[in-house]
């Protein structure tokens, strides 16, 4: 057979095998939908292909398949589903919601729902399950640690102790560094520190955050940045605290929540003081009256329940070491010559209890919610209590 036959025998077999392909192809169109209609930017592929569409604002799709390929429709929040192409040019897809693959969205100030990669600033969001993990009174310490970027600190006083939150750091040196807070869309003004001058008043007095019961709270959302913070004018400079608390959404009916916390406070750090020896000093600084061993010792005349040996009026810890016996004290009063912890005898060791009882009634048209807390902390400062 000569090379021209080869050739023209070679592209006919060719065009012959492209001509079976194509026609074997066929168009496949339908609407991808879920319970509550058409679902727009699904994506309609052949598996195993490069071949994919996405469907209109109508749901309506249509892609070129073999009998027999697989097509496989995929959304986010979705659960994904494969369908084998048949006769049938037609195929029309419900899709089922997948919860275990929502994606999480945030409120914006306007209350739109976003995800967080679409803003364009930055922001942390913290629910109500966090909020009441630590089982703190107060809502400074429930959300202490728990988003990145924020000091928050609170005066002592327990549940009733004023707030100070800082967002990424102090920003000025005269002027206040509070966030602005939102509860519920309503803004809340609160008193600032004075840092202008040495006789500025810096003192916390409080603020109605400390009114909030973590247990009322849905969510926080912390807005970082000048932009965050757009919409709310100059107050929010320094950041937006947006507090949205629990409505009884979500449901219609009667509903009920009642829970109980316990806490055991102990202070966890205290001054180290030498606790080896007493006031005084030896002879060798100075003459006090002591004796060689450093103690001093009264006369016979001058004892106090048969014990002469005492200790020298001074503010100098270099007396004699404790040995624990008898020995006349600073008040005239005999006890034990030992170290004294002082300063650990202005604290306690409280322990706390905090419960909860919230009510709530939901229709198709509204909705209520009243709670109720009783809240008793003996707190760390001595002989004091809060309830």
């Amino acid at each position: 057979m000569s090379l021209f036959y080869k050739k023209t025998a070679g592209l006919a077999l060719c065009t012959l095998f492209s001509a079976t392909s194509l026609y074997a192809q066929q168009s496949i169109s339908g609407i991808v939908s879920d319970a509550n209609g058409p679902i727009s930017g699904a994506t309609v592929s052949v598996k195993g292909t490069s071949r994919g569409t996405q469907t209109g604002g109508n749901g309506s799709f249509t892609i070129q398949a073999s009998t027999g390929e697989t097509l496989r429709i995929s959304m986010v929040g979705y659960k994904s589903q494969e369908v084998v192409v048949g006769s049938n040019k037609t195929i029309n897809v419900s899709l089922t919601s997948d919860q275990s693959n929502l994606e999480e969205v945030v409120v914006t100030a306007m209350g739109i729902k976003k995800a967080p990669r679409e803003l364009g600033y930055a922001m942390s969001t913290i629910d109500s399950k966090e909020l009441t993990k630590t089982g703190s009174p107060n809502f400074a310490g429930a959300l202490y640690g728990k988003a990145p970027g924020v000091r928050i600190t609170t005066a002592p006083g327990g549940a009733t102790s004023g707030v100070n939150i800082n967002i990424r750091g102090i920003n000025s040196i005269t002027g206040g560094s509070q966030p602005l807070v939102i509860i519920d869309g309503v803004p809340m003004r609160q008193n600032k520190f004075d840092n202008s001058n040495y006789w500025g008043d810096q003192r916390a007095r409080g603020n109605g955050l400390e009114d909030l019961n973590p247990e009322d709270i849905e969510t926080v959302s912390i807005l970082k940045g000048a932009s965050a913070a757009a919409l709310y004018g100059s107050e929010a400079m320094n950041g937006v605290v947006l507090i949205t608390t629990k409505s009884n959404k979500g449901g219609t009916g009667f509903s009920i929540d009642f829970n109980a916390n316990y806490t055991h406070d102990q202070i966890a750090y205290l001054p180290k003081f030498q606790n080896v020896r007493g006031p005084g000093y030896s002879l060798a600084y100075a003459n006090g009256g002591q004796a060689e061993d450093k103690f001093f010792y009264y006369g016979a005349d001058r004892a106090v329940d048969g014990v002469t040996r005492g200790v020298l009026p001074a503010t100098v810890n270099f007396g004699p070491k404790f040995d624990g016996l008898p020995t006349v004290t600073w008040d005239g009063k005999v006890r034990p010559y030992e170290a004294q912890n002082a300063y650990g005898k202005f604290f306690n060791n409280p322990n706390n209890t905090s419960l909860n009882l919230a009510l709530g009634h939901a229709t198709e048209t509204s909705n209520v919610c009243f709670s109720l807390n009783r809240t008793d902390e003996q707190m760390t400062s001595f002989d004091s209590s809060n309830k």
